[in-house]
This record gives structure tokens, sequence and C-alpha cells, in this order.
């Protein structure tokens, strides 16, 4: 469970990782040699990683308010998510772990202060966004609707010890 109080916190800010420190952490820690391109994030230090030619996965390393039973609930839910949503017209794409063999798919990694960051590489999902568009086509709203209601469905039947926590999103804490 998080000790982290979200409703306390006026901010979650993304760990303090520079496009060097990911390219060390993938060579050490996942013994992948790559390039990267820093992408964006709300609350996680996020990084394209770049092989020869072509992209190889996302580094994805957790803010530090969350726990490592968090972090394995997030990577239980996408593998969750993949194995259950095959219905409708479409299968729901999934960034579940990329793991070279024989390397764990968690990564922890001393953070300078004592604590400890928890790094992972993701599937790279090739596509867009919806961010920055100043117009959203009512089919493209319909169409991530379809989308909430399919996972919020497939999630019914999903239980790991690392969902019980309070969030500010939960409607029962709000």
């Amino acid at each position: 469970m998080t000790l982290f109080d979200f409703f306390q916190a006026t901010e979650l800010p993304a760990p303090a990782v520079s496009a060097d420190d990911a390219v060390r952490i993938v060579r050490e820690r996942f013994g992948l040699d790559v390039t990267v391109r820093p992408l964006g994030s709300q609350q996680d230090a996020n990084f394209l990683l770049i092989g020869a030619d072509a992209p190889v996965g996302v580094l994805k390393i957790a803010n530090p308010a969350f726990s490592r039973v968090e972090i394995e609930a997030q990577d239980a839910a996408a593998a969750f998510i993949a194995r259950t949503c095959t219905d409708g017209p479409t299968r729901v794409r999934v960034a579940d772990n990329v793991t070279p063999p024989g390397v764990p798919p968690i990564a922890e990694i001393p953070d300078g202060s004592g604590g400890v960051l928890y790094a992972r590489i993701i599937t790279y999902l090739p596509g867009g966004t919806m961010s920055g568009e100043r117009y959203v086509a009512p089919q493209h709203w319909a169409a991530l609707g379809a989308l909430a209601g399919r996972v919020s469905r497939a999630l019914t039947g999903f239980d790991h010890p690392g969902v019980d926590r309070v969030l500010q999103c939960d409607l029962q804490h709000t």
C-alpha cells in the first residue's frame, strides 16, 4: 500500500531522471544499448527507447510515491486486460512489460537519498495522443468512451493486493 497521501499533497512531481541516467539504467539493469527520447508524464519519468532502427520500448520509472506492490498491480492489470479484452471490433492494445531473457521485469534503482525507484520497460505502442488537439471529433470521444467501458468491465474481475489504496479519483473517497 502507498504511504503517499493524495489528499494532502499539492503535487506529485515526477522523478528527476535525465536522458543520460535513462541510458545508463537501461544498459546496466536491462542489458540494452539504446538511445532515448524523453516523453512527458504527469507523475513518472518516461523515455522512448530506440534501438538500431526502431523503438524497442518505453522506460518507465515510477514515481517514488508508489510501492513495488502497486507497480506489480499495474503490470498485472495490463496483462489481465490483454487476456480478457479480446471482444469487440478490435483487441485492446496494452503496453505490457518487455523483459529481456534473464532480467527481472522491475529494476530497483537507488534514488540518491536512501530510497528506491522502480524501473521497467513496457511495450511501445505506435500512434498519437489526443493531447494538444483543439477539436476532437465526436466519433473519437465515442471510441474513447467505448474503450473505457470495455476496460472497466474487464477490470471488475481483477484483484491484486496493490490496488488496495486511497486515490483522489476513487469516488468512494471523494
